[in-house]
């Protein structure tokens, strides 16, 4: 593979997310951006890529086109503690981790669920904002 894999595997995991009838249920709509629109309602999801790095320093030649491409998945609420945000987090790695979700992906191998990250409180113009990331790594040869 030449250039980077993250445009792509983005694309597939926004795809992916916003076809899931859970997930789309529990945002209300079908709420999930790579670009979040001005004066969008919580709650919400936000896709965005993360580090994408490749395997030849590490594994050698024979592997120099393989990488690891980090999705970050911001999931948005506005209510007031974590539940709503816990039940977002769990079905996106829910659908992230499905193999299906990246079988458009040329040469994906392998999917893990890395880390959910801990809750983070805002207050934005009086309104209290509670976030969580998730992040899966997707191998692509």
């Amino acid at each position: 593979m030449t250039g980077s894999a993250l445009p792509t595997v983005v694309n597939a995991a926004v795809d992916a997310l916003a076809a899931d009838s859970t997930l789309t249920t529990l945002l209300g709509s079908s709420k999930v951006y790579t670009f979040v629109p001005d004066n969008t309602t919580a709650p919400y999801v936000w896709v965005v890529g993360g580090r994408e790095v490749p395997w030849g320093p590490t594994f050698g030649a024979a592997s120099a086109t393989g990488r690891e491409v980090e999705v970050l998945v911001d999931v948005v609420s506005a209510y007031r503690g974590t539940s709503q945000v816990d039940s977002l987090a769990s079905q996106v790695i829910t659908t992230l981790v499905a193999p299906g979700t990246w079988a458009g992906v040329t040469g994906w191998s392998h999917v893990a669920f890395s880390s959910i990250e801990r809750p983070i409180r805002e207050v934005v113009n009086g309104v209290v904002y509670v976030w969580r990331t998730c992040i899966v790594r997707v191998t692509v040869n």
